[in-house]
């Protein structure tokens, strides 16, 4: 996709930025919103449905920005089904995960395997469950670093 199109979403989305208060932005997710486009965008010229984001973002972001200003309230179920179906086309199509998904799996998995573990070594489940949430969490937050690194988060 050319400059122009990804420069004026991101000037629309400033404008969004500066017209709504704090609690409205977090509602909406717009700083998520920055690095998704970035992404997209990154990816447009190889994949078709990327170029189709782009422009649909446009409008959308248009539409986002007239609701702000006039009396209509903004629909957060459709925008948050936006982000979402932007989130699982980068995450199916890309490899993009979002950030804290490594850590949030290999808790759990580390949970897991710890409380087996403390069962069958120690007879203590406490014990097992402490040591796999900090295996876990080291692990988690490991292939979080990485992926950001490579450049493979939000």
């Amino acid at each position: 996709m050319d400059n122009e199109s990804v420069s004026k979403l991101k000037n629309r989305l400033k404008e969004l930025k500066k017209s709504v208060d704090k609690k409205t932005a977090a509602k909406l997710e717009l700083d998520t919103w920055d690095s998704i486009i970035n992404k997209i965008n990154s990816f447009a010229p190889e994949c078709e449905e990327c170029s189709r984001h782009i422009r649909e973002l446009d409008d959308y972001l248009a539409g986002l920005l007239s609701k702000i200003d006039g009396p209509e309230m903004v629909d957060y179920k459709q925008h948050k089904g936006k982000t979402d179906s932007l989130r699982t086309h980068l995450s199916k199509q890309h490899e993009i995960k979002t950030n804290g998904y490594y850590l949030s799996i290999f808790m759990c998995i580390g949970m897991a395997v710890g409380l087996l573990f403390g069962m069958a070594a120690f007879d203590n489940a406490a014990l097992g469950l402490a040591f796999g949430v900090g295996i876990g969490v080291a692990v988690g937050a490991g292939l979080d670093e990485d992926a950001r690194k490579k450049g493979r988060a939000l």
